[in-house]
């Protein structure tokens, strides 16, 4: 009462503009604890428009600052038995929360369920009466499916549809089986949490089951294992579209229009890392939450396989003897850290500000109405200590040798890199020397990628396992899982933070970016965090091709590129946790490669109709395409722009036609090589050297310098001297050596050099 009589509320309201984020935070913060429990404080909130306020600002490029709108809403919520104004204002905050559902960081995600278990418990009685309609509902049109589905097959013996089925059972259904209970805010926000139940981030998945649960419990037996089952397989990206759709409708209706947020996204402090006078890459877990994340074991049909090819039978759940790990930080200066492999340091971003949180999810079913919020106990535990560190660092300490030796050893990598674009060389690089066999003991190896400084290959399959080898002397380091859904794939993998400590990036065909950490063991892998970064790729997934997510990450300037079948290519800025490019691609064909300059501002797409596309990020979103290059006559399976030409692209088709691009001239090529096999699988261009590789299903791997000249090719050889290669079906480059991956139909994965071999370096 005092803080009220004081005038605390307006002084609050008055500094949440204010440009420091933190500053922002806990003035939100301060709100949050005003009227918490606190009936009074809350009428005077309406009466400021304290609510409409920290709506605006759920699109606030901090994610801490959003987190804490989250939670302040989510307190502001109760009390308003009777009170019809109340009961509005609240039902309308409800409907503003669906747009966090794209948010890519989890910790407002989390907060958002949390929020919404507030309106669970306050609306009960609504919610199960809803919940038990649109159970009823799913049940009719099931029937009505089934029914359809037996029409046609009595007409049709040979007609099977099971995928159209199953994605008829879980598409929404036809206007008119909606009654005037499922069109209310309370469907609406049910459904919501059922799609928050399939949230990629483990922990935000339980809590959102956890209201469903709590729902459910209430319910018949019959309506609650509808209900336990939709919520466990509900498909989040059609569940969204109506959601948000049905949000609009919504706000048009209410008294105030809430403004609504933008998309928003991931943030874990993505710096930027280059050689010289550049920050580092770091997704940093503040203190508040452990991270022993249990990470996804391979598909069952492979546990056995996998299993009796790594060292270790299973993979464990991590293990931190603290409950509290963090990527510690390089420096603005690019000197690195003494504290490099000190999990338990505290980190900032070289600005005095703290870094997002990560969610731990390995303690099992939280139940989110009986546990609330914490967020504001990390806030105050992360105030309370000290931005800078007041130690001395010990430049002869081992972990300080350790770091000066890798940031030597890596600048050397790099600038020897440099020095293989000599055109002159380009005859020499024949890498038809093979050094490695690999048996990833897998279906099929889909994607391949050199850690750039350490003898690491990933291999991903075209399920969800991803094996890491050491492949120098030829030791599975670990295997896991993905986590990704049954029914999809990976589809892209990329290093993050490779000159430090790497993350590894995979993207799925369902739209979702999940990012890993300490893959070289079991005991060490954790999950960072995970998005939906292209929802509407989940759209696709049912198509005969499965559809696909395409990604380009730009180390340099911290943006991560993402596209696929949808006619746009999405920017999210790491840096800012946002999204803040939505580039239209002009062409109806689904984005099947992308390549970018490094962050100066211009990237390329090859698109399935054979189209290669330029575009410039530096005007306007819709004058961004700036060139469109279209001699190819299939579908483009990759492009490149290698580091050492500026002003050229390289792209090749499946029909196997190589080309090369100078950028300015939408004519023609200006070179063209024609492979003469019947179907080309695989392109890798070499980002210093002056040479690509092109694979084909005939088992040949053909090398070709960038003049369009054939310098080798690798083929099937039987016999005890031979090579043994399969079909291939990917092929990587190593970032900065003459190394070659290949990867085959037959699981078998073969190393190629032209040199002899490097210096042995261990993890």
């Amino acid at each position: 009462s005092a803080c009220l009589g004081g005038n605390l509320l307006q002084i609050c309201l008055q500094q949440c503009n204010d440009p420091d984020p933190t500053v922002r935070r806990w003035m939100i913060l301060c709100l949050a604890k005003l009227w918490e429990n606190f009936e009074e404080a809350k009428t005077a909130a309406i009466r400021e428009g304290a609510h409409e306020r920290l709506c605006g600002m759920l699109s606030d490029v901090e994610p801490e600052v959003r987190a804490a709108s989250v939670y302040a809403l989510g307190t502001f919520i109760g009390g308003a038995e009777g009170h019809e104004q109340r009961t509005n204002i609240e039902l309308n905050i409800g409907i503003t929360l669906p747009v966090l559902t794209a948010d890519c960081s989890p910790l407002v995600r989390r907060e958002l369920v949390i929020a919404l278990s507030n309106l669970v418990a306050e609306y009960d009685d609504r919610f199960r009466a809803v919940a038990h309609e649109i159970a009823h509902e799913e049940k009719i049109r099931a029937l009505r499916e089934a029914q359809q589905e037996e029409e046609r097959r009595k007409k049709d013996p040979k007609y099977k549809s099971k995928r159209e089925t199953m994605m008829n059972l879980n598409a929404p259904p036809p206007p008119e089986s909606y009654n005037s209970g499922s069109a209310t805010v309370y469907a609406l926000l049910w459904k919501l949490i059922l799609e928050l139940c399939s949230d990629p981030h483990p922990e935000v998945a339980c809590l959102a089951s956890s209201v469903a649960r709590s729902i459910s419990s209430q319910l018949d037996n019959e309506t609650a294992s509808h209900v336990l089952a939709h919520s466990q397989g509900v498909p989040a990206s059609i569940n969204r579209q109506q959601s948000l759709t049905s949000t609009g409708t919504l706000l048009k209706a209410s008294p105030k229009k809430t403004p609504e947020p933008k998309l928003s996204v991931l943030r874990q402090k993505l710096g930027h890392q280059r050689a010289g006078n550049k920050t580092s890459v770091l997704f940093a877990a503040p203190a508040m939450i452990a991270e022993k994340l249990l990470p996804g074991t391979p598909s069952k049909d492979r546990d056995k396989d996998l299993a009796a090819t790594s060292n270790t039978s299973s993979v464990n759940t991590p293990t931190n003897a603290t409950g509290n790990a963090a990527l510690p930080t390089v420096s603005s200066t690019g000197n690195m850290n003494a504290t490099l492999n000190n999990n338990n340091a505290e980190v900032s971003n070289g600005t005095g500000r703290r870094s997002s949180l990560l969610i731990d999810s390995s303690s099992g079913q939280t139940d989110a109405e009986d546990e609330p919020s914490s967020y504001y106990e990390w806030a105050a535990s992360v105030f309370s200590k000290p931005l800078i560190n007041a130690g001395v660092e010990d430049y002869n300490s081992p972990a300080y040798v350790e770091q000066r030796w890798r940031s030597q050893r890596n600048d050397r990598a790099m600038q020897e890199a440099w020095e293989l674009h000599d055109p002159t060389a380009a005859p020499n690089v024949k890498m038809d020397n093979q050094i490695a066999i690999l048996d990833n003991e897998t279906e099929i190896a889909s994607m391949l990628l050199f850690h750039p400084f350490e003898n690491a290959l990933f291999v991903a399959d075209n399920t969800d396992s991803i094996s890491v080898w050491n492949w120098e002397i030829g030791v599975k380091l670990n295997a896991f899982g993905n986590t990704n859904p049954a029914g999809t794939r990976i589809t892209a993998i990329k290093l993050l933070n490779d000159y430090v400590k790497p993350l590894l990036l995979t993207g799925t065909n369902d739209g979702v970016v999940r990012i890993w950490r300490g893959m070289e063991s079991p005991e060490s892998l954790q999950l960072v965090t995970s998005w939906r970064a292209l929802p509407e790729a989940a759209l696709s997934t049912g198509l005969p091709s499965g559809g696909r997510m395409v990604v380009e990450w730009q180390q340099d300037v911290g943006k991560l590129m993402v596209a696929g079948d949808t006619n746009f290519v999405r920017i999210w800025d790491a840096e800012r946790e946002l999204a803040v490019q939505q580039i239209p691609t002009e062409c109806e064909a689904a984005v099947t490669s992308i390549a970018s300059d490094g962050g100066k501002g211009v990237f390329v797409t090859g698109c399935a109709d054979g189209s290669v596309r330029l575009f410039d990020t530096r005007i306007a979103n819709r004058y961004s395409h700036v060139g469109t290059y279209a001699e190819h006559r299939g579908w483009v399976i990759n492009v490149a722009m290698p580091k050492v030409r500026d002003n050229m692209i390289i792209s090749g088709s499946i029909n196997g036609d190589v080309k090369f691009w100078p950028i300015g001239s939408t004519s023609a090529s200006m070179n063209t090589f024609h492979n003469n096999e019947n179907m080309t699988i695989a392109l890798a261009v070499h980002d210093y050297a002056p040479v690509l590789a092109t694979g084909s299903q005939s088992q040949k791997i053909r090398l070709i310098n960038f003049n369009g000249e054939e310098i080798s090719m690798i083929r099937y050889h039987d016999g005890f001297l031979g090579q043994r290669i399969g079909p291939v079906s990917c092929l990587s480059f190593h970032p900065y050596k003459t190394y070659l991956a290949a990867g085959a139909t037959d699981s078998i994965i073969s190393v190629y050099t032209g040199e002899g071999r490097f210096p042995r370096v261990d993890w």
